[in-house]
Order: structure tokens, then C-alpha cells, then sequence
């Protein structure tokens, strides 16, 4: 079983340590926890199983300002959201409907706790998930192009990262 497995660690840093070598590992097995499947059974086949995961962070920077001069501003959560929305249309508008992609906008975070300021500042967090190196390509460039282009559609800026990208299994 391989430690820290959801945050990037896991297998390659087993490998790192020289579990491969120490041990005289020549072949490895992955296993992972899925709910459903009876105990004592175990569900295998070759190649991938599991989607290959990516995280990103999308930073969105306007013009904060009072609740009450909304024209004063450039509502970074009004363009925060239509990005939540547009990358949903990756999936069902872009990408082979053949191909599995999944784009989740996991967290939506603003620098504001006010309930009368528009933030100048929102934080979008949230991860793509792929079988397809291809798809994963595709998924990339429309969600930088998607969130660039809403940010400058509204008078903000997008910056996009890309966080923890892991190997495409």
C-alpha cells in the first residue's frame, strides 16, 4: 500500500526512497480501494483502470469595490461563475463523447467575508481527470483559453496552473 496516494506522493516516492532496489521489487501490481466489490474480490485488469488525474487553480483578479457601485467594479465573482460554467462545456461541447474527460470545479474561493464588497480577487480550484492523453492535451488548452478569454470578455485577468499533474497511466 503506498503512502500518500491522493497528494502526489505514493508509488514514485517509494520509488525514490529505493524500495524497487532494497527489496528486489521486478514487478509491481496497483491496487486501489473501490466500494461495491465483495470483500476477498478483487476487480483486475491489464492496462489503465483509473483516470489520470491533474489539478489547477485558476486566479481571477478584477476591480473590487462596494456592493452598492457594482459599476465601479469588475465583478471578479460574476466572472469567477460564467468560468465554472464554461468548463462544462468541455466535456459535453469539445471533447469525443467516446473518450471519458471529467472537469470538476471543486472550490470557489473569494478574499472577501463581507457581505457588501465585491472582491478584487476568486480563487477556482478543481481537478481534470482523463484515460486519454489526447483528451488531457485538449483539456488543458480549453480550460486556459475558456478562462482567459471569459476574464478579458469582463475587462479581468485569469491566470491558470496547473498543480500536481501526475503521469498519464
Amino acid at each position: 500500500f503506498q503512502p500518500a496516494e491522493e497528494g502526489g506522493g505514493g508509488g514514485g516516492e517509494m520509488c525514490a526512497d529505493g524500495m524497487m532496489d532494497e527489496f528486489g521489487i521486478q514487478e509491481v501490481y496497483g491496487m486501489h480501494n473501490m466500494p461495491g466489490i465483495p470483500i476477498g474480490q478483487f476487480a483486475i485488469r491489464e492496462g489503465a483502470f483509473f483516470a489520470a488525474t491533474d489539478e489547477f487553480t485558476i486566479d481571477v483578479v478584477g476591480l473590487g469595490g462596494h456592493a452598492a457601485k457594482p459599476n465601479d467594479t469588475v465583478d471578479t465573482t460574476v466572472v469567477a461563475s460564467q468560468m465554472v460554467i464554461a468548463l462544462q462545456t468541455i466535456a459535453s461541447r469539445n471533447a469525443d463523447p467516446l473518450k471519458a474527460l471529467v472537469v470538476s470545479v471543486t472550490s470557489f474561493r473569494t478574499e472577501s467575508e463581507a457581505f457588501n464588497v465585491i472582491p478584487e480577487r476568486v480563487q477556482l480550484r478543481g481537478t481534470v481527470r482523463t484515460m486519454d492523453k489526447d483528451i488531457r492535451t485538449l483539456a488543458e488548452t480549453r480550460i486556459k483559453a475558456l478562462c482567459e478569454h471569459t476574464a478579458q470578455a469582463y475587462g479581468a485577468t485569469a491566470t491558470i496552473r496547473r498543480l500536481h499533474p501526475r503521469r498519464q497511466r
